[in-house]
């Protein structure tokens, strides 16, 4: 209370973001549905870290949100304070391996340091952190177990970050069921998790639930706004079901490529293809054609030769392209290309009988090169 003129009146102050005001818990909560950033939110725990009497667990969901964002040197940093907590912890030599690892390709080390560990009875923070490695290094089932060991405690809520993760090693284990109820919990707590709504998508793939995995798809392209990820969905969309609803996809594509010019162009070139939609793909290649050269263009020079040697049967532009294609081609394309243009030269002129009325026959193929015009 604050006393003016001699009344006494609140004491108003400014709403900041500090941890005196918003749990531990709340904070994770804002960064997991993308109201807090990443840095705002280490940021958080950092204040939270210095003001309380940390706790390992606080200290494995600080480290792991670090790592997550390659923050190794905030990571160091942390390791006095872990000391102090508890003098025997892993965590520091867990994140020492985890940056040899990531940062030296030092596999020998994370191995040396799984050796180690997997030998002590690690706590649930410590099994947080040793998770993390475990998945880093393919072991996914082994990880899985580590990480569910952390998520029995009593607070087991509050990080859902661990949850997602979870989620994400139990399809790396190929356990898609498993990975289905993770995710409806997930999207319970939120639906608008556009990642956990996609693992669910992988999930009822996996499971061979293709109606509900196109629901859950379909979901994720209605609220995406982004060109690259909604192309990318209708590329893994078109994986499960490739030949429905394609003009929805191509025009969708269509649009998003006026807002991403390069963006999408390959994946609906690729698109149209892919289904045999040649017309649509010679009037695509046409339009981009008028912005920019395609000859120099390695992708589309080398679709536009087979369209028109496979398609069109028309031998003297598929050369042309084809052409095209081998200039722009890297070195491990080119023997590939030059074989090509050698087979187009070339003319099938006839089968003969078979030499022989045996069980064994033999037909003979005479091919002659093409008299150039003059």
């Amino acid at each position: 209370m604050l006393t003016v003129l001699g009344k006494t009146q609140p004491l108003i102050l400014p709403l900041t973001r500090t941890m005196s005001t918003m749990a531990w818990s709340e904070a994770t909560k804002l960064y997991w549905n993308q109201k807090l950033s990443a840095n705002e939110t280490a940021k958080l725990m950092k204040e939270s870290l210095k003001r309380e009497t940390p706790t390992l667990r606080k200290l494995a969901q600080y480290c792991s949100l670090l790592h997550s964002h390659s923050k190794w040197l905030d990571i160091y940093e942390t390791y006095p304070t872990i000391q102090r907590v508890s003098a025997n912890s892993a965590m520091p030599l867990i994140f020492t391996a985890l940056y040899q690892l990531e940062n030296k390709s030092n596999y020998s080390f994370a191995t040396s340091t799984l050796d180690k560990l997997e030998k002590r009875n690690l706590d649930s923070a410590e099994s947080r952190c040793f998770s993390i490695l475990l998945g880093r290094m393919g072991r996914y089932k082994e990880a899985l177990k580590y990480l569910e060991s952390y998520l029995k405690s009593k607070e087991r809520l509050t990080d859902l970050a661990a949850y997602q993760e979870k989620m994400n090693l139990e399809l790396a284990s190929n356990l898609p069921q498993e990975a289905l109820q993770s995710a409806n919990k997930l999207l319970m707590i939120d639906p608008s998790r556009n990642t956990v709504r996609l693992s669910k998508a992988i999930a009822l793939t996996n499971l061979e639930r293709m109606n509900e995995a196109l629901i859950q798809l379909s979901i994720l392209i209605g609220s995406t706004t982004n060109s690259i990820i909604k192309a990318s969905l209708y590329q893994y969309r078109a994986k499960c079901r490739p030949y429905e609803d394609l003009n929805e996809k191509i025009l969708d594509l269509e649009m998003s490529c006026q807002i991403y010019p390069r963006g999408d162009q390959q994946t609906l070139l690729n698109l149209l293809y892919q289904t045999a939609m040649y017309d649509e793909l010679e009037a695509m290649i046409e339009r981009i054609a008028k912005t920019r050269s395609i000859k120099k263009d390695f992708n589309i020079a080398a679709m536009r030769a087979n369209m028109y040697w496979i398609a069109r049967n028309d031998d003297k532009k598929a050369l042309q392209w084809y052409r095209y294609a081998y200039e722009a081609a890297p070195p491990s394309y080119k023997q590939q290309f030059k074989m090509r243009i050698e087979a187009i030269k070339l003319s099938l002129i006839h089968i003969s009988e078979p030499t022989r009325r045996t069980p064994i026959s033999y037909a003979v193929f005479c091919l002659k090169k093409k008299k150039k015009k003059k």
